[in-house]
């Protein structure tokens, strides 16, 4: 007997129509997301193209993104508010802006992740593996040296940044690829995924010759819970062994991998400045944790925040470095804390959905494995202008809405 549920989901996989033009724009959409050279970038184009379209096509918002919507909206009218007090208006504004377009594309994610997850899915796994591939290789080809144009174009001091303009953008966004190539690792027949080893392969010495100690910390935490995830939830012990045995193997690999790469003698060499705990940019009154001590007393002292720019501009010199700091610091009381209502709120909802046996789960644990080492991350990195964080807030919040309304599988 065929169920509701199960007639709406292979409508939505047709691709046809209205439906067609969707589908080919949101896989070059995904394919494009890994050429930031420009900004705006092609992928920004395109972006606000699909929303419009889909829109003025009835996209409608389910009712278990409600919250999202509504802490997104906290964090834009704190910064909005916050842009009152700034000393340069324009950049404020056109900061606030940007954060407006971005929590517009996480909603757009939700909305089509909430309707149509295994559709939405199809097209942005190749798509984004695409685009990590293509500016992964660029990268790893301009730290080796293949070409004089390559190290010119696609590194900036001796660190792979790729298609981006910054190594420590290009790394984290390939941590969401790297843990959809794992997720086909340790679900697919061995022959058939093999394929997938190569591309983790490929992916994780990008973000090895990024030399960004974030990107790292997030590729490590990230992988750790994404295999807890998967051997906690492993339908039977044959799954959990396979799950350990296959992350022994790739452990072993990986740590032969980067043991040759640093045998090259100007990788060894940066590898050992970059591994430092601290850098010469982290101390002294205008490093990194002075000016986090400044922000914290200055986030407490104005409830309505400084608006974007003025402690990078005028305090301090340099960007806040976390972004928990920074949105209290732009976005004052209310923005500080609907972002960490953003962040906490999505903790739940992904732990709750990721833990539930369904239809969605397996789509689930890469997406919300990656977005807790992006959280964690943010700690010391400003991300809360990263395209894919707002990709992924969107897809956790979209997922958890369809699980929550199509209920848990059926032992």
């Amino acid at each position: 007997m065929t169920t509701p549920m199960a007639a709406s989901q292979r409508r939505s996989l047709a691709v046809g129509g209205l439906d067609g033009l969707l589908y080919a724009g949101l896989f070059v959409l995904f394919a494009s997301s890994g050429f930031v050279l420009v900004e705006p970038a092609p992928y920004d184009a395109l972006l606000v193209a699909l929303m419009a379209g889909s829109i003025v096509a009835g996209l409608r918002v389910p009712r278990a993104v409600g919250p999202l919507f509504a802490l997104i909206a906290l964090i834009v009218a704190g910064e909005a508010i916050g842009s009152t007090q700034a000393s340069d208006l324009s950049y404020s504004t056109k900061y606030t802006f940007v954060t407006l377009y971005l929590a517009a594309s996480a909603i757009f994610f939700a909305c089509l992740a909430a309707t149509r997850p295994k559709w939405l899915m199809a097209v942005l796994v190749p798509g984004m593996t695409l685009a990590a591939l293509v500016t992964s290789v660029a990268g790893i080809a301009g730290v080796l040296g293949l070409h004089p144009t390559a190290t010119e174009l696609f590194t900036e001091f001796g660190r792979a940044k790729g298609l981006f303009k910054d190594a420590n953008v290009m790394a984290p966004f390939l941590i969401l690829p790297i843990m959809f190539g794992t997720h086909r690792l340790m679900t697919r027949p061995l022959i058939g995924a093999w394929p997938w080893a190569g591309v983790v392969g490929i992916l994780v010495l990008a973000v090895f010759l990024s030399f960004s100690r974030g990107a790292w910390a997030h590729l490590v935490v990230s992988t750790g819970a994404y295999m807890a995830i998967f051997i906690l939830m492993a339908p039977t012990a044959t799954a959990r062994a396979r799950a350990i045995l296959l992350g022994t193997i790739a452990l072993g690999v990986i740590v032969v991998g980067l043991g040759a790469a640093l045998g090259l003698g100007k990788i060894g060499s940066l590898f050992e400045e970059r591994a430092a705990f601290t850098q010469a940019y982290d101390t002294g009154q205008s490093g990194r944790f002075a000016g986090q001590r400044k922000a914290l007393a200055y986030a407490a002292d104005n409830p309505a925040g400084l608006g974007a720019g003025e402690f990078a501009f005028i305090i301090h010199g340099e960007d806040v470095h976390n972004v928990y700091l920074n949105a209290f610091v732009n976005g004052g009381w209310l923005g500080g804390f609907a972002y960490l209502g953003l962040i906490g709120a999505t903790v739940l909802v992904g732990t709750r959905a990721v833990f539930r046996r369904s239809e969605v789960q397996p789509m689930l644990m890469p997406v919300f494995a990656a977005f807790l080492g992006l959280a964690l991350e943010g700690l010391i990195v400003d991300t809360d202008h990263w395209r894919h964080f707002y990709l992924i807030i969107g897809l956790i919040w979209g997922l958890a809405a369809f699980e929550s309304r199509a209920g848990p599988e059926k032992p």
